[in-house]
């Protein structure tokens, strides 16, 4: 199954060593996932204390250089009309914009995302183009923690 995954999720992910389990729980080969083309630049800069609440070490930057060469980059380009009703609905930054209108271009694929609130203002929105592109995610997200259960009932805790 396409997954579409957010920047929050991977990073998380990688620091449990648990991107492997995660993909299997999503149902989904490596060449399944897309990421966000900003993903690769914005995890694998150098240790920057300035610019990263998390620090990530060699070995969790080890498993994002292997996991980033394996995935795919998500080059759907979002429908215009789809990423201004996005900018006016608040907490909703322009990564996660691209995931949810990139599930236009993939309509079976699921949005793994560590990011809840930008989910809730999404389905809080009042436009008619943030209500079509809820129901087009209907059942298909993922956060971290329903990530995380999926990996514990597939490999225990």
């Amino acid at each position: 199954m396409i997954c579409l995954a957010d920047n929050d999720i991977i990073l998380k992910l990688a620091c449990c060593d648990l991107l492997a389990e995660a993909m299997e729980a999503w149902e989904s080969a490596p060449d399944d996932v897309y990421v966000l083309g900003s993903a690769v630049h914005k995890l694998l800069r150098p240790n920057d204390p300035t610019k990263a609440l998390v620090k990530p070490s060699e070995p969790e930057y080890a498993r994002l250089r292997a996991f980033f060469g394996a995935v795919r980059i998500i080059m759907a380009v979002p429908p215009p009309e789809e990423i201004v009703a996005f900018d006016d609905a608040l907490k909703i930054d322009p990564g996660e914009a691209i995931l949810f209108a990139a599930t236009a271009e993939y309509p079976e694929a699921i949005v793994a995302t560590g990011d809840k609130k930008s989910l809730a203002s999404l389905a809080g929105a009042q436009n008619e183009i943030c209500a079509r592109v809820c129901e087009r995610m209907a059942g298909r997200c993922s956060c971290f923690e329903q990530t995380m259960l999926k990996v514990i009932d597939g490999i225990g805790f």
